[in-house]
């Protein structure tokens, strides 16, 4: 993670053109080339909140650069760098404001569809199930509930507004605006960003529930991806050991910032409400974190090329008792009991506090936990003695949570 950046709320860059600010991004003309500008402003319900979010658009640029940089096998993109010496000699006067949050990137026609893809029944695709029983068009199962995984992710486009909401549409509408042909590449393809994302985060703990992909056109018709990739303000991202249908998850985007607007009595339009200071650094936290994620992966793969002389291997979950199961690795459930003595101050009768413990863990195979003065986790391992090995692990590792005092271990089949 790059040193801690003041808030900047909005540029302030007279000598350079200025041609847009977006609800986050503030964009300057160079040519055949545009600086995009994140600054430190947050988006809720489409409205601009008065107060920065210190680092966020620190996290937005260097985020999209490491999925800009990892998807090019699927699509090119906008992006060119975001180290400032490479920028035009123009930004120099305003280094202060422009360094470590802004990326230098090819001018391309913005497509007037937004590409949603989403994994898991969440956001307002839960008003339209439980109107309709689908999505974009698309009929999902009976009985989903919030969080819910779909049967396969599921293409829901928008059409962009230039101010308000977005307007949901099928993709047969996307066929009328943009074409067959066209409509099925933006499909196809945010489809293979989507999945990839998914499965590179699901091997850190972490669940990639939905994300939206901007595309453009270059001069000579080519389609790219451009604005931002996979950020934790274009999509939301849960740890999997907390993220279970019904169950409030540990996320690392604003859905918290989200959830604590919900409480308000406002009606989610401009003049946004102010946040409280200690809203507005759990979310600095929150989306510094998964940056620092991502960095750790980076150094891995960085580390494993050294090594070996050859492109790294994909990254292991971070703190794992075990390698990540193959797909040829026959699972079994099983039943642990953990008899637990939490320190006498520790009130914890729903076992929130040792759940969220093993999702910073990056447990990502826990599937149940009941807890009180014992825990019960069910969990899935190929053989016993691997699922109490991985049980031992995680209760040693409990050791170093300062609301565990001691613990017992019983494992069982199921």
């Amino acid at each position: 993670m790059a040193d801690y950046l003041p808030p900047l709320y909005e540029t302030n860059c007279p000598t350079l053109k200025l041609i847009g600010r977006g609800k986050v991004r503030d964009i300057y003309d160079f040519g055949d080339r545009l600086l995009l500008v994140a600054t430190d402003r947050l988006s809720a319900f489409d409205c601009i909140l008065p107060n920065p979010i210190p680092n966020k658009g620190h996290v937005l640029t260097y985020v999209s650069k490491f999925w800009f940089e990892r998807t090019r096998h699927i699509v090119p993109s906008h992006f060119i760098s975001c180290d400032f010496k490479d920028f035009p000699k123009e930004c120099e006067p305003y280094r202060d404001q422009l360094e470590g949050r802004s990326t230098l990137a090819r001018k391309a026609k913005p497509m007037p569809v937004e590409c949603v893809m989403r994994g898991y029944l969440h956001g307002s695709a839960v008003k339209d199930y439980k109107a309709t029983g689908m999505i974009a068009g698309i009929r999902l199962p009976e009985g989903l509930e919030m969080q819910s995984k779909l049967p396969q992710p599921a293409f829901t486009p928008a059409t962009k507004a230039a101010s308000g909401h977005d307007e949901n549409i099928t993709f047969e509408r996307v066929r009328e605006i943009l074409g067959d042909a066209a409509a099925t590449f933006l499909r196809d393809t945010a489809l293979k960003i989507y999945q990839f994302g998914h499965d590179f985060m699901s091997r850190i703990g972490i669940t990639l529930v939905d994300t939206k992909f901007e595309f453009g056109q270059t001069e000579t018709g080519e389609i790219i991806l451009i604005d931002e990739c996979m950020t934790p303000d274009s999509s939301r991202y849960y740890e999997s050991a907390t993220y279970k249908p019904g169950m409030k998850s540990v996320c690392y985007d604003k859905q918290q910032i989200r959830d604590y607007l919900e409480t308000l009595d406002w009606g989610k339009t401009p003049p946004a409400p102010s946040l409280p200071e200690e809203i507005v650094q759990a979310g600095s936290r929150q989306y510094t974190a998964l940056l620092t994620m991502l960095e750790e992966c980076a150094a891995r793969e960085a580390t494993q090329s050294a090594s070996s002389g050859s492109p790294a291997s994909p990254v292991s979950p971070v703190g794992s008792a075990a390698p990540h199961p193959t797909s040829s690795t026959p699972m079994r459930p099983f039943n642990a009991t953990v008899a637990v003595t939490l320190k006498p101050e520790v009130f914890d009768v729903q076992g929130q506090t040792i759940l969220q413990a093993l999702g910073h863990m990056r447990y990502d195979n826990i599937r149940r936990l009941r807890a009180g003065k014992w825990f019960e986790i069910q969990m899935d391992a190929a053989t016993a003695d691997e699922a109490r090995a991985q049980i031992d692990k995680i209760s040693h590792d409990l050791l170093s949570n300062p609301v565990i005092e001691a613990y017992k271990i019983d494992v069982k089949e199921s």
